[in-house]
């Protein structure tokens, strides 16, 4: 982050910044899959595949003094900024 000039406050938010857009990335990915079967086999497994995906993107952050908690990244719910 010294090649940017931020400060480590500013690298933290930075990197909140950069996590929070990769997980809308994510989210908005898995809602343009498309259906491979109708439904079926090859469905079923990619829907397993997606979560799996979505749980090993789960994480707690602490961005500044507003803690960021990923909600339940592999059903699609999100994330929600709580004040700590």
């Amino acid at each position: 982050m010294l090649a940017l000039g931020l400060s480590l406050q500013d690298a933290v938010d930075y990197a909140g910044e950069l996590c929070s857009a990769s997980i809308a990335r994510f989210l908005a990915g898995k809602r343009r899959l498309p259906s491979f079967d109708n439904g079926g086999r090859v469905d079923r497994e990619v829907g397993i595949y997606v979560r799996g995906l979505g749980e090993i993107g789960s994480l707690e952050a602490y961005t500044g003094a507003s803690r960021v908690h990923v909600i339940s990244v592999g059903k699609g719910e999100g994330y929600e900024k709580r004040e700590s």
